[in-house]
């Protein structure tokens, strides 16, 4: 995709981001640019001017408003660990995107989604009292993408899949959280069943105890706990099941 770059001036100020979680988008609230908004764009005056991070004209082109690493001031507390995306109009009165702008939007929010895996896409509006961006703003058509099935692998079966998703495929449906439909076919990509796997593995490993000490602000009062038999301080950093949290309660009142 072809991004607009600047010989920003820069200004100094800019802080960076935290993790990503989200792309917010936005409207610009008036139908074209202002002279002095795309001045601003072109030479980069003014960085507290300029709040997302990409301008969507609506003849197609993507400007970058400000580097992704740095944050933006476009949805305040959570201006931390979002990238802000405006779209050059007003559509709250404008009721048809043109068809240059969609195709750039939806390019630039698969491109985002693929360089920051799991991201959310949210409308400004989700996080503040706002009609922002606009109730005739195209969201559904921006961000829902239908896979193109000559290129989807999917598989019903278990036997179907690669032997090295077999083992944890089944353990996945043993435990109810893979379920096949009425039929009893699972219907499941491969993107998605490596996703439901790697959560899987994670939540494993927590379960197991991630590392083999305590955390330091713990080390005292853990080794205090398992010299009054509480606990035998294996798993330090692991999850607690149900019945181990009622045990170590019991142990602890003394009873």
């Amino acid at each position: 995709m072809n991004i607009i770059e600047h010989n920003w001036k820069w200004n100094g100020g800019l802080s960076a981001r935290q993790a990503t979680n989200a792309i917010v988008l936005h409207h610009a609230a008036a139908e074209t640019a202002s002279a002095e908004d795309i001045d601003r764009i072109h030479k980069g005056n003014g960085w507290s001017g300029i709040g997302y991070h990409f301008y969507v004209r609506k003849n197609g082109e993507v400007h970058r408003g400000r580097p992704e690493w740095a944050i933006g001031a476009h949805v305040l507390d959570h201006n931390g660990h979002t990238i802000g995306v405006c779209a050059e109009g007003n559509y709250e009165t404008e009721t048809d995107m043109p068809a240059a702008q969609l195709a750039a939007l939806r390019e630039l929010v698969a491109l985002l989604r693929e360089k920051y895996p799991g991201i959310d896409v949210k409308q400004h509006k989700n996080y503040m009292a706002t009609a922002c961006p606009g109730i005739n703003y195209p969201f559904d058509a921006i961000t829902q993408y239908e896979e193109d099935e000559d290129n989807v692998t999917r598989y019903n079966t278990v036997a179907e899949m690669p032997e090295y998703y077999r083992e944890e495929a089944q353990e996945l449906i043993d435990a109810g959280a893979l379920r096949g439909g009425t039929d009893g076919s699972l219907n499941i990509s491969e993107d998605m069943l490596r996703c439901m796997i790697v959560n899987k593995r994670y939540m494993d490993a927590l379960l197991k105890g991630v590392g083999t000490d305590p955390s330091g602000w713990a080390a005292d009062e853990l080794a205090e706990a398992v010299a009054a038999g509480i606990t035998d301080g294996s798993r330090p950093r692991g999850y607690a099941t149900r019945e181990e949290a009622a045990i170590m309660v019991l142990r602890a009142a003394g009873k």
